[in-house]
């Protein structure tokens, strides 16, 4: 296994004070494991159901978008709450 980042001997990270990032990303799509039938349709379908049906996408936080290799959702992460 690689490591890809090594801290600094003597040194502690406060992951408390890391705070967010501009912009959150995320990628996924459907793999048809241990089905009969390699379509996905019926799934895709709900979540298209789910996604537009979302507080935050009716609300214009989260943008998204499907295409051949699954579905991106995108937007800013919400304040941290107390």
């Amino acid at each position: 296994m690689q490591t890809l980042f090594t801290m600094p001997a003597g040194t502690t990270t406060d992951y408390g004070n890391v705070g967010l990032p501009p912009k959150c990303n995320a990628d996924f799509c459907l793999i048809p494991l241990g089905m009969s039938d390699a379509s996905v349709s019926k799934q895709i379908a709900e979540v298209q159901r789910l996604v537009r049906g979302h507080p935050e996408v009716k609300a214009g936080n989260v943008s998204w978008s499907m295409h051949s290799a699954g579905t991106t959702l995108g937007g800013f992460p919400p304040e941290p709450r107390p």
